[in-house]
């Protein structure tokens, strides 16, 4: 039987998830909690210098969302079907847009930004949320499937958190999320769990008083190397295919803007499984015309046969695994899983550097930004073998690295030098493949 050990603060965030999978699973764990005076001494005993981290059997593992995904496998509240598999990761990564929408007011240490990021965290909740009342309308109260499956426990092991950091129960007025907190929280496992939970800062959302629940200014420093979010894009509509059909005859269409960015994993994927598809690029100053005929707003969307999927890391999960570019065992999958969201890591930290608008904060930021990113950048230098990121063989996650190149180069070639010589032939390995290579020599010249 094999043991597992839970790393994370002495609260709720991002460890819930994973400590209400453990308890739904019926795996016993130690539930080891820090306290934030403590976190300086342990971080760098951390294998990215972040939480949550989960050991089983003495092996350390990391990235909150694979970690979620690997204990969904094995608790059977994921799915086998790729396509019902895409719509929970895609839930479960909005559920995860919403909490950084609200961490990002919560966690500002920044007076005069604070009001601006609080109306935008509301305007989030309110998106989000009524957008979740309505797939739970139309799936028997739940986000996929008429089944409890991983975007519910993700969901509910987050409520606490969501209604601490805005000082009031959220889902007042949403009957469908009320209802569902209340069905997961009565499941027998996570009961017993919840029972037993030491109380602490995000968890007592009838009665904590929230005005005190923490002094965001004194934290954030510390707090800022905690595992990071997916960016924001956000779910499906709800379609269900016959696996036989998606596999066989389908249509593609990407539409993304007329640059790489986060159009460009996809498009290599499809290149590199051979897959014809209408690649529309729409201009970035016409989209605001346009973006009302997208279900959530933004992109990029692709849609086979017609039904339109969003979150773009959600896709590229679907296609790595028609392409068998996302392992051949639970452990090997979660490595390249991990992978890719340490590659979303550093695209986001490097982003959120970039989108500074006070050139002088900007400029005092750097050094810190660099290092943050350093971090990142030798851990998946260091695990490269054979030319590969995960596992010494091709898979997703060297073709999202590639993909990402230009924007990289584009923007942050100081940050991403030549001291990163592995991560060079990862890109020079990806570029070779004869699929990959044709799409490069007619992909259209842009910016980036």
């Amino acid at each position: 039987m094999s043991s597992y050990k839970l790393t994370y603060f002495d609260f709720t965030g991002l460890g819930e998830p994973i400590r209400y999978m453990l308890s739904y699973a019926g795996i016993k764990f130690e539930d080891f909690r820090i306290t934030l005076e403590e976190w300086p001494k342990h971080k760098h005993q951390m294998p990215m210098e972040q939480l949550p981290v989960l050991e089983i059997d003495g092996k350390e593992y990391h990235q909150s969302m694979p970690l979620g995904r690997f204990l969904a496998k094995k608790s059977n509240v994921y799915s086998t079907d790729d396509l019902e598999a895409l719509q929970i990761d895609a839930a479960v990564s909005c559920i995860n847009d919403l909490r950084q929408a609200l961490a990002n007011y919560f966690w500002s240490d920044e007076p005069e930004r604070k009001e601006k990021l609080k109306a935008e965290a509301e305007k989030r909740l309110t998106f989000f949320l009524g957008k979740f009342e309505s797939w739970l309308q139309s799936n028997g109260g739940h986000f996929v499937g008429n089944k409890v499956t991983w975007a519910d426990i993700n969901y509910v092991s987050l409520h606490d958190y969501f209604c601490a950091m805005l000082e009031r129960d959220i889902v007042e007025g949403y009957p469908n999320l009320k209802k569902l907190v209340n069905e997961i929280n009565s499941i027998p496992n996570i009961k017993a769990y919840l029972e037993k939970r030491p109380k602490t800062r995000f968890d007592d959302v009838q009665g904590l008083p929230y005005s005190i629940i923490i002094n965001t200014s004194h934290w954030l420093k510390i707090l800022i190397t905690i595992d990071q979010p997916s960016e924001y894009q956000s779910p499906i509509e709800t379609h269900r295919f016959e696996r036989r059909k998606f596999f066989k005859m389908s249509t593609y269409k990407l539409t993304y803007f007329n640059f790489t960015g986060l159009g460009e994993p996809i498009r290599f994927l499809l290149n590199y499984g051979g897959v014809d598809f209408e690649d529309i690029r729409l201009e970035k100053d016409n989209f605001p015309a346009v973006k009302s005929q997208f279900p959530l707003q933004q992109l990029p969307v692709l849609e086979i046969d017609g039904k339109v999927y969003c979150q773009s890391m959600a896709i590229i999960r679907l296609l790595a695994k028609k392409f068998n570019l996302f392992g051949s065992d639970p452990f090997e999958t979660y490595e390249i899983d991990a992978a890719l969201e340490t590659i979303t890591d550093v695209r986001m930290t490097l982003m959120f550097w970039l989108r500074t608008t006070d050139e002088a904060a900007k400029a005092a930021q750097e050094n810190e930004i660099l290092q943050k990113a350093a971090v990142y950048l030798r851990k998946l230098d260091s695990g490269v073998k054979n030319g590969h990121l995960a596992g010494g063989k091709l898979s997703a996650a060297d073709i999202v690295w590639a993909s990402y190149s230009p924007m990289f180069n584009y923007y942050f070639a100081k940050f991403i030098n030549d001291e990163y010589s592995n991560l060079k032939k990862v890109v020079a390995t990806v570029e070779a493949l004869p699929s990959i290579k044709s799409y490069l020599a007619k992909r259209p010249k842009t910016e980036f």
